[in-house]
């Protein structure tokens, strides 16, 4: 390894990133130097089985919003999902997630990775929003690099994160040089393994492809590795005839049904009657 240098780094927060680079990548290398002459040890089903029924069994978090609680089982989401949520610009894909966390937020710690919009644009959506959520969400908005959003959410389980939305996958970025197909393919892989790991649920907002937008078709812009890598996949779609956005689940691997489904998000209108598991769309906020 050859001479460090951090002439590079700018801030004491800039410092700080590189020498946990650092630290992580010494630890690589001893971790290969231990490993060197060990031999592999695998582990059986049964020791797999044994293992995890000495821990608690999977567990699913209910979203608070009551259709879409209905249409996951009445379960919720489960315990290490890695899930993509898409649609065309202007469906009102961050005020569903914003709504989403906001649920979520009231009783758990959530966090929010915002790098599409100013922090006061940010401060209007959700500027009447519960205390209890406020206090239990917490707000990154600095470097948008994959590893450093990977260190980020770590520390943040540590404190108690048990849901992590992304805003969004166009702005994550690599300090590797990639093309777009492998950015997006390493991407995906990061988070899905993070997921895997910890138990975390990571909800990534993400694009459809241009051509399926004008087709019709579900799909995910920047190739299918990010499907594969999913453990639920939504996509949200806006009908400006009927004034109706409507949900679709392309994927399941978690619930018990495993179905795919779709639904219309209720209109916020219907606050006027009461109901508040809806999600409020509107131009400023979509």
């Amino acid at each position: 390894m050859k001479g460090l240098d951090f002439s590079h780094c700018r801030t004491p927060e800039e410092l700080q990133d590189a020498l946990k680079e650092t630290i992580t990548l010494l630890g690589s290398h001893l971790d290969k130097l231990t490993n060197f002459n060990k031999k592999d040890e695998f582990e059986t089903l049964e020791g797999c089985f044994k293992r995890l029924d000495a821990t608690p069994p999977l567990k699913f978090i209910p979203t608070g919003l009551y259709w879409l609680d209905e249409k996951l089982g009445g379960a919720g989401l489960a315990e290490g999902s890695f899930i993509n949520v898409a649609g065309e610009s202007f469906a009102g894909k961050t005020t569903f997630v914003l709504e989403l966390l906001q649920k979520l937020g009231e009783n758990d710690k959530v966090a929010f990775f915002s790098y599409e919009m100013y922090e006061k644009v940010l401060y209007r959506k959700l500027r009447f929003s519960k205390t209890s959520f406020r206090r239990n969400l917490f707000l990154i908005q600095d470097e948008p690099y994959l590893d450093v959003i990977e260190r980020r959410i770590k520390e943040l389980i540590k404190q108690g994160v048990k849901f992590v939305a992304i805003d969004s996958r166009m702005k994550i970025q690599t300090k590797e040089k990639m093309d777009d197909y492998v950015k997006n393919v390493f991407i995906s892989a990061t988070l899905s393994r993070i997921c895997r790991e910890t138990g975390v649920i990571i909800m990534l907002i993400n694009q459809m492809n241009e051509a399926d937008l004008k087709s019709g078709r579900l799909s995910l812009k920047g190739g299918n590795d990010q499907v594969y890598d999913s453990d639920m996949i939504f996509y949200l779609k806006y009908d400006d005839k009927e004034d109706t956005r409507v949900l679709y689940c392309a994927k399941d691997r978690l619930t018990d049904s495993g179905k795919k489904w779709k639904t219309t998000i209720p209109n916020f209108l219907k606050k006027e009657h009461g109901a508040d598991d809806v999600v409020e769309f509107s131009e400023e906020i979509a």
